[in-house]
């Protein structure tokens, strides 16, 4: 760990002690006050290196996690900021594709077993989400000398998330010439090049997108899915049925016939793009109508140990964001943007 004598005062300390003695007893909830801003940092990494096991600290906002991150890579590498989902009833021109790449590389590091930090708003914790074996299944480990089967790999990639073109050039694409495979995975800093002879992976090496050549030969590369909601043919025609049936509930009983339309537009728009590109721009918004049993932030958090910071503005944070969500979806429901 980084600047491990600081830990020595603290480690020395009765009230540190105690806080240890209450972990090792399971005597929950565990208080602790008085700490400043920067001290939450050090007594969390005292807490981490104490402890084989992984946490995740939930705190009131969005900003006070990216903080308490800051603070805590100065102790650690192994630790890990969450940006919240947020849920959007609207179309909109661009989605940060940078939070969507970040999300996933977290979601990634939560899912293996490697000790870590995972800091992260409560509003998260408000959310669905696809279920984390989904993840796991549509994972691709690819290494020298095994063997794979390009046309399935391509299928698998793409209802992973990954967006087939002439030349790979940022994250979430990959392209196939030949016995040469090009895929920038999410969670990667540069894309890489799968060579095959037959079907057997030949070399991996990275590359620079822009003169597409090769930097650096590697053994082995995982590829982690493109997007947070993985669908199958399956759950895709069922999703849409559903879309449907609603909608026609919907169309029946209300009497506003502009509303009707525009919600018919949408639906339609929608569905259009979910046969093309098993995707659209708000599927998050109807992800129960595709995922039978979505998840909870939780249930991606097996065996973590958990730390708050202020309960009680955690709890009233959360409080704001589900009334926040109910006056928006009233409000875009009136107006026929949802249903």
């Amino acid at each position: 760990m980084r600047l491990k004598g600081l830990l020595e005062p603290l480690e020395n300390s009765a009230e540190f002690q105690n806080i240890i003695e209450g972990i090792e007893k399971n005597k929950y909830p565990i208080g602790v006050y008085g700490a400043s801003e920067s001290g939450r940092g050090y007594v969390i990494d005292g807490i981490f290196e104490k402890f084989d096991k992984s946490i995740v600290i939930v705190t009131q906002s969005d900003m006070e996690a990216k903080n308490l991150y800051e603070d805590l890579i100065l102790y650690t590498t192994e630790v890990y900021y969450f940006p919240v989902k947020e849920m959007v009833f609207y179309s909109v021109d661009a989605i940060s594709g940078d939070l969507r790449w970040e999300r996933l590389k977290v979601i990634n590091e939560i899912l293996n077993k490697k000790k870590k930090i995972i800091v992260t708003s409560i509003d998260s914790f408000a959310a669905k989400y696809t279920p984390h074996k989904l993840f796991l299944d549509y994972s691709m480990k690819l290494k020298e000398g095994s063997e794979v089967n390009l046309k399935e790999l391509s299928q698998k990639l793409i209802k992973s998330g990954y967006e087939r073109v002439e030349m790979v050039e940022g994250k979430g694409q990959f392209a196939l010439r030949g016995g040469i495979l090009d895929v920038f995975p999410t969670c990667s800093t540069y894309p890489y090049r799968v060579e095959l002879f037959g079907d057997e992976i030949e070399s991996i090496r990275t590359f620079n997108t822009e003169s597409q050549r090769s930097i650096e030969r590697v053994k082995k590369i995982e590829v982690f899915p493109a997007k947070e909601i993985i669908l199958s043919e399956e759950t895709i025609k069922s999703g849409s049925d559903k879309l449907k049936e609603e909608f026609d509930k919907i169309s029946s009983k209300d009497k506003d016939k502009e509303r009707v339309e525009k919600l018919e537009k949408i639906l339609s728009k929608n569905l259009e793009s979910l046969d093309e590109t098993s995707s659209f721009e708000t599927i998050e918004s109807y992800l129960p109508y595709f995922v039978r049993e979505p998840e909870s932030l939780f249930d991606y958090f097996k065996d973590y140990f958990f730390i708050m910071d202020n309960v009680q503005r955690c709890k009233g944070k959360l409080e704001s964001t589900y009334l926040e969500f109910q006056e928006n979806f009233t409000a875009f429901s009136q107006r026929g943007d949802i249903y």
